[in-house]
């Protein structure tokens, strides 16, 4: 008798090597061979057993594991019949709905829905028997106590074994974070009251302190007026109106802010000639800055519109630029500048300036309100909110404000608005731009506003030159880089970078390395000439200018037009 199992088999050959440890009875070859392959299949039954045994008990564990996870999972699960009844349930369902499982199963699941909630659900069920994924709602379940909780109840459509349409519903109680939402809610409508209630009172305040400032500055403006103090007394009166005017400007500045977080400002949106306009704010800010013998510089193409309150942009621009003159060091420059973004439809006014900077670590303080990063220990007056409110007009005008700022070098706060859309401003600011284009561009670096004038004084007589003007060695690589100029003069002693620097970075850039950069500076010292043309500059200049010989320096790198290097000698 053959074995059905092959000679390969390897639990064949298990049984026979376990079968070959025992030792053979004598007997006919046949019948010895009969109960050899008996035994054989003897031993391989029980190996298959064993092996069978063996497998049940991983299947057991496994199925006590799954059963484990499936009850206690952090989830309710239900097993849902089309007509309504819950077919399954984990014990986390269970503990949800404060029932015995046993007690839970063949009831209906809309049965533990919040009365008020039964539409939501029948609108999601609704919606899954048409779609092919899941469908989620967020409602009241009831509990066997009567009382309920905030559940989101997930289902998807399935088979059961028997090929039966089921609904897998998933149920996640979501009582806490709606407690923590209703919180916050009521915690925000609080905070609003509370704003509301704040500017209601400052302004009330505001405008209650006016009347005996009124007073004050009244009577201490008829003493002045009198012209019959003594030195002493006149000083006092002095200082009693300046302290009045400080205090009177405070009161200001709250009720602008009051208006604008109340939401009382009101907006007259008009189309706005930016050059009219910033020149306008210069007429206004010139007196603060030549008292501080500041120089302003304004550099806005002509014909450009924007979009805006007429009155708030200037009250933000007033603010920029006195903050600018304020802040600066003493004869130091302010530099008002306008760039078209065609990228955005947007045109960025910026007012940089030459002072202290911000540091790092107070610039994201810079528009909190009553917070002047500890100015207010100096003796640079101010209320601290100048800036908050600039941001609360710009962001009602639909504009964006913001600032560039580095530690010892100056800051510069920019304002975009909208061009004007009912108007043709784009073509017009491509017709300048083009205009522009015609005119060789010469980029100025040059910290020293007396030396900053004198070469807008030299270039006056260059009207086929346009001078652009840059008071950090970091500002003007990035004007170099934004629009490339024929031929840049620069300064090699400059806050921050210095002029030897920025040469490297410019010579380094593919997109500026081919610009000439004339050098122009106080190093008159033995070798500095050599050092300066080895380090790329294409032509050095020391101060005092020789002006006849700078011009036809000028003219051999651009060239001359009427005349106008004859007449530079």
């Amino acid at each position: 008798m053959k074995s059905a199992s092959s000679g390969n088999d390897p639990l064949r050959s298990a049984a026979e090597g376990e079968l070959a440890q025992v030792p053979r009875q004598s007997g006919k070859a046949p019948l010895q061979q009969l109960v050899h392959e008996l035994r054989v299949h003897e031993i391989e039954l029980e190996m298959q057993n064993e092996t069978l045994r063996q497998t049940h008990l991983e299947l057991d564990v496994q199925r006590a594991a799954y059963v484990e996870l499936y009850d206690h999972a952090p989830v309710g699960y239900c097993c849902v019949g089309l007509e309504g009844s819950i077919l399954q349930a984990n014990v986390t369902a269970a503990r949800m709905l404060a029932m015995a499982r046993s007690e839970l199963l063949q009831q209906r699941l809309s049965r533990f829905i919040f009365k008020d909630d039964q539409d939501v659900f029948y609108l999601m069920r609704q919606q899954l028997l048409k779609s092919d994924g899941a469908q989620s709602c967020e409602l009241r379940m009831l509990k066997s106590d009567g009382t309920h909780t905030w559940t989101n109840l997930t289902a998807a459509m399935a088979q059961d074994p028997n090929g039966s349409a089921v609904m897998r519903v998933a149920l996640s109680d979501i009582s806490e974070q709606k407690a923590v939402k209703a919180q916050l809610v009521a915690a925000l409508d609080a905070a609003a009251r509370a704003s509301l209630a704040k500017s209601d009172f400052l302004s009330q305040m505001s405008h209650e302190m006016r009347t005996p400032l009124n007073v004050v500055m009244g009577y201490a403006q008829l003493l002045d007026f009198a012209g019959d103090l003594n030195p002493t007394q006149q000083e006092n009166v002095q200082k009693i109106l300046k302290g009045g005017q400080h205090l009177l400007a405070l009161v200001n500045d709250v009720l602008d802010l009051t208006k604008v977080e109340s939401g009382q400002i009101e907006l007259a949106m008009e189309s706005v000639d930016l050059a009219g306009f910033a020149e306008e704010a210069r007429e206004l800010i010139l007196p603060l800055a030549a008292a501080r013998q500041i120089t302003l510089h304004m550099e806005v193409p002509a014909n450009l519109q924007v979009r805006c309150d007429r009155v708030h942009l200037k009250q933000v621009l007033l603010n920029l630029l006195s903050n600018a003159v304020k802040y600066n060091r003493a004869q130091g420059l302010v530099h008002l500048f306008c760039r078209v973004r065609p990228d955005t439809g947007v045109v960025r006014i910026s007012v940089s300036d030459t002072g202290a900077g911000i540091a790092a670590d107070k610039q994201h303080r810079v528009f909190n309100a009553f917070d002047r990063l500890d100015a207010e220990r100096g003796q640079i007056e101010g209320t601290g909110i100048g800036l908050l409110i600039s941001k609360r007009l710009t962001d009602a005008m639909g504009g964006r404000i913001g600032f560039d700022s580095v530690q010892g070098q100056g800051s510069t706060f920019w304002v975009e608005m909208a061009l004007d859309p009912g108007s043709s401003q784009p073509a017009a600011v491509d017709e300048a731009v083009g205009a522009q284009a015609k005119r060789q561009v010469v980029l100025h670096i040059e910290d020293n506003p007396m030396n900053l004038q004198l070469m807008q004084q030299i270039f006056s007589h260059r009207k086929d030159l346009k001078l652009s003007e840059a008071y950090s060695a970091e500002r003007g690589i990035d004007m170099a880089l934004t629009e490339p100029p024929a031929l840049i003069l620069m300064d090699i002693n400059l806050p921050g970078m210095n002029g030897l620097e920025a040469l490297a970075v410019l010579k380094g850039d593919p997109r500026t390395a081919h610009i000439p950069v004339i050098a122009i500076t106080a190093d008159a010292m033995k070798g500095a000439l050599e050092r300066g043309i080895a380090a790329g500059f294409s032509a050095y200049f020391t101060k005092p200018l020789n002006v006849p010989r700078f011009l036809k320096r000028l003219a051999d790198f651009l060239g001359a037009k009427d005349g106008d290097a004859a007449r530079s000698g």
